[in-house]
């Protein structure tokens, strides 16, 4: 059994979702990195980055993450940026598990939208906006997503049950 499960992803993929259940699942607790950068910085991810901007962020995330990979017995559902940086993929990957969680564009922009959070703790990552950003960021990390994951699930149509089930389905063998 690996020491962790790390869930990768764009947001609105279920990552914090899959996340609880497949720790309940397991027996572990789970933990959502940006939450966590938030406590650290007192404010929301959205904040951050309006009042500091992204590099700021990235920095904060990738001490947030490198505390996370120190621990064991955890589910950690990333930020969806989290992978950006070389030295935060090189931990995940050394700290545990990593699945990517994928699902189409437009099913994504469906569930930010109906996320009551989206506007408040998402903050926008290119000049763009709604489905064409999304589309944009997924062309830009997508290939940085599969070199990182031992795993990807397609969320499209499952529940996030179902997925935390097939992750622990692929962790049993190991158990």
């Amino acid at each position: 059994m690996p020491a962790n499960v790390f869930l990768i992803g764009y947001r609105g993929t279920g990552k914090t979702t899959v996340a609880q259940r497949l720790a309940l699942k397991l027996g572990w607790e789970w933990v959502d990195a940006d939450v966590e950068v938030e406590l650290c910085a007192g404010k929301s991810v959205a904040e951050i980055f309006a009042q500091e901007a992204e590099p700021a962020f990235r920095d904060l995330e990738e001490s947030v993450v490198a505390k996370l990979c120190q621990r064991a017995a955890q589910v950690v559902a990333l930020g969806g940026g989290a992978i950006l940086r070389p030295s935060t993929r090189e931990r995940i990957g050394q700290a545990g598990f990593v699945v990517w969680l994928t699902a189409t564009p437009a099913t994504i922009a469906e569930r930010l939208a109906a996320d009551a959070t989206t506007a408040t703790r998402r903050p926008n990552l290119t000049p763009l906006s709604g489905l064409a950003e999304i589309e944009q960021v997924l062309r830009e990390r997508s290939p940085i997503y599969q070199a990182c994951a031992d795993l990807t699930i397609d969320t499209e149509t499952r529940s996030p049950q179902d997925v935390a089930d097939e992750i622990a389905a692929h962790l049993r063998p190991a158990m």
